[in-house]
């Protein structure tokens, strides 16, 4: 699932560096990291799964940081019923019936590396196959 997403926003952000979550982006200063969350929720339809993606943006300045983490953010906001591309897995392409952001982006502050870094959260709801 975290390919998928990491590839429909490399689609849609092509001047940005999208790194997934188990890559070292230490020597990165402005990248936008997206990490996965939790799996499939109980009590809903065995065709229903629930993930939870983190995007973490990180710029040298606090305004691109910021202004980066927007752009994606009103991006996600507006897409509903699409499908995720299946990037480097080799995996079917991921169906999305609904993906909600569960909050505005939020600073968390500058690293002792360096980097500021501007966070969100997406909730993503979808048909497996």
């Amino acid at each position: 699932m975290i390919y998928h997403f990491r590839q429909y926003l490399k689609d849609q952000f092509p001047a940005l560096q999208i790194v997934p979550e188990f890559r070292d982006p230490s020597d990165r200063q402005d990248c936008v990291i997206v990490r996965e969350g939790s799996g499939a929720s109980e009590g809903y339809p065995l065709d229903r799964i629930d993930a939870t993606v983190q995007v973490i943006v990180r710029a040298k300045s606090s305004y691109t940081a910021r202004d980066t983490a927007r752009q994606i953010f009103v991006f996600c906001r507006e897409s509903h019923n699409f499908d995720l591309p299946a990037g480097i897995t080799g995996d079917a392409d991921l169906r999305i019936k609904h993906m909600k952001c569960l909050q505005p982006p939020y600073s968390t502050g500058q690293e002792p590396s360096g980097p500021f870094m501007y966070v969100f959260n997406v909730l993503f709801t979808y048909q497996d196959s």
